[in-house]
């Protein structure tokens, strides 16, 4: 889901073709255009070193030269990004099996959307609990597979939440399961998040970590960043709580998730000891492989903990009046 304005834009070649880029932009969060430079990255979809810099007014990380929409959205319906590898995916699933778990004992709520519902496996699980589900995703070759799988159709969006037509105070829950990074203009779509959704609704949103502990070690080498331009914004447990709080909802809980995910650990410790090995860096690896285990039976016995250094980020708000 990415909303975009698009001021004085660049064509940028490249060995693969050309892209247009936005060569600057306010902060999402605060619409500060005061940053300083905090990173710069190599994207794995695009030949182009992307900038990354923090707000120094909100303290948000976020892209400063960003592809236009219509780049992106090509980017999206060209590849299944979202499928995981079979290792990848059995040790995330029962982190999954609690998120359906947990949503399905919220009390009074049978209506969900599922904002960036990828290939359906969130709604595919919470239709067999009995729930009325929708999903969104711009990407139109994973809504296909969605809707195949969902037992009532016509439920499956491939468009921008602004393009759809639900009525205010609609749903019980909505989702945003790695999705929020995604999104240009953050404020447009809780805003109308917060129109469609009931009073006293529930928003779940979960975005990668910024401030997880691979990150720490890794810095720009660090495997999720290789993901720009698809994540543009990324957040800490304070800068996600400032812009859910800013449109409307109160944080009523916190959670950290994925202590360690096994693809961004070997790839991110695997990139910076080659370009710059160290003594510490390797003593750091082969500490978080001895980790790895104690954190693999965390997840399989469901534990999530408020502790904030995880990869990822799960809040979850009320819909305030």
């Amino acid at each position: 889901m990415i909303h975009n304005k698009e001021p004085n834009n660049i064509n940028i070649n490249y060995n693969s073709g050309a892209v247009t880029v936005i060569p600057k932009v306010n902060c999402p969060l605060c619409k500060s255009n005061d940053a300083s430079k905090f990173l710069a990255v190599k994207s794995d979809f695009i030949d182009i070193r992307f900038n990354l810099v923090r707000c120094n007014r909100c303290s948000l990380i976020f892209v400063n030269n960003k592809p236009v929409l219509k780049e992106v959205i090509k980017l999206y319906n060209k590849m299944d990004y979202r499928s995981l590898g079979s290792f990848e995916y059995a040790y995330s699933y029962p982190i999954f099996r609690n998120i359906v778990r947990e949503v399905t004992r919220l009390k009074n709520a049978k209506r969900i959307l599922d904002i960036g519902c990828g290939k359906g496996e969130f709604i595919v699980e919470m239709e067999k609990r009995g729930w009325d589900v929708y999903g969104i995703d711009v990407s139109s070759y994973v809504c296909k597979l969605a809707e195949r799988k969902l037992k009532k159709k016509n439920k499956i969006y491939n468009c921008e939440l602004s393009d759809c037509d639900f009525h205010n105070d609609y749903f019980d829950v909505i989702t945003l399961w790695t999705v929020l990074e995604h999104v240009y203009d953050p404020d447009t779509l809780l805003g109308e998040i917060y129109d469609i959704l009931k009073d006293e609704g529930i928003l779940i949103i979960q975005v990668p970590n910024i401030e997880n502990l691979i990150f720490k070690f890794t810095k720009e080498k660090y495997s999720a960043l290789q993901t720009v331009p698809l994540h543009v914004n990324f957040f800490t447990p304070e800068t996600l709580e400032a812009i859910i709080t800013k449109n409307g909802f109160k944080v009523i809980r916190r959670l950290s998730t994925r202590l360690i995910f096994p693809s961004n650990l070997f790839k991110s410790f695997k990139s910076s000891l080659i370009e710059k090995p160290s003594f510490l860096k390797l003593i750091v690896f082969f500490n978080l492989l001895l980790f790895l285990l104690p954190s693999t039976i965390l997840h399989f016995f469901q534990i999530c903990i408020p502790f904030l250094g995880g990869e990822d980020l799960r809040f979850y708000s009320i819909k305030t009046k």
